[in-house]
């Protein structure tokens, strides 16, 4: 379920205030594709590495066996599946 990763993590609204002691680099799917629409990625490196970024950031903050992590963990292994076949 990508629906969490769509769009930045709003701490206050998910009432987890310490959110960016543990992430101090956020990125989410959204940011990802405006950063595309934009043209704002020298490399398909780059556009990895952000994405790649959503999924340590998912990591980083919930803890294993919660759904999010999950959906994170899972997400990550569709991508790097997916940029291995790619490359």
């Amino acid at each position: 379920n990508a629906t969490w990763f769509k769009e930045p993590v709003d701490p206050v609204k998910l009432k987890i205030p310490d959110y960016f002691n543990f992430v101090s680099h956020p990125m989410d799917l959204g940011t990802v594709k405006s950063k595309l629409n934009r043209r704002e990625y020298s490399t398909p490196l780059e556009a990895c590495s952000d994405i790649r970024l959503i999924w340590q950031n998912c990591a980083t903050f919930n803890p294993i066996g919660s759904s999010t992590r999950m959906a994170g963990d899972a997400l990550s292994d569709i991508w790097e599946h997916a940029w291995a076949e790619s490359h």
